[in-house]
């Protein structure tokens, strides 16, 4: 039996995972997209070490999907 209140657990994903989710995308495009918050903002998990959620990086694809579904 599950727990509804329990809390639902996320994924991190590397960059190197995030460029095969995504394509090879350079990482100054990923920066410039991050900072016009057209692209889901890495989480700091260590001193030199970030992650994207994979539920962030699902949802901005079905939106990308959805947008050129709609033109």
């Amino acid at each position: 039996m599950s727990d509804s209140n329990a809390p639902r657990l996320e994924r991190f994903i590397s960059r190197t995972a995030l460029k095969h989710l995504i394509g090879d995308i350079a990482d100054s495009t990923l920066y410039e997209w991050q900072a016009k918050n057209l692209f889901p903002k890495p989480v700091p998990l260590g001193a030199q070490r970030v992650g994207w959620l994979e539920s962030e990086i699902i949802a901005w694809q079905q939106s990308k999907i959805a947008e050129r579904n709609a033109n």
